[in-house]
C-alpha cells in the first residue's frame, strides 16, 4: 500500500515501527561518510519526512548518488 505523507502525519501512531511505501521527491540530501539524511516530500503536506540511512544498507552507495529533485 502506498501512502501519502498527509496520511502518515494525520495517523502517526498507526505507522510507528511499520514499513511503509511513499512516493515523492528529495527536497534536500545531506550526505556523510557513513550515513545520510534525506528530506522527502510528496506535495500532500507542508512538512517533509526525514529519511535517515546508513552504510549498512546494500545500496548505500546508490542512495548517496541521489540528488535534490530525484523522484
Amino acid at each position: 500500500m502506498i501512502l501519502d505523507l498527509r496520511d502518515i502525519f494525520d495517523n502517526e501512531n498507526e505507522y510507528i515501527e511499520k514499513e511503509v511505501t511513499v512516493q515523492g521527491w528529495i527536497r534536500n540530501h545531506r550526505k556523510q561518510k557513513e550515513f545520510g539524511f534525506i528530506d522527502f516530500n510528496d506535495g500532500t503536506y507542508f512538512k517533509s519526512v526525514q529519511v535517515v540511512y546508513d552504510d549498512k544498507l546494500d545500496d548505500f552507495e546508490d542512495i548517496q548518488k541521489l540528488r535534490i529533485g530525484s523522484a
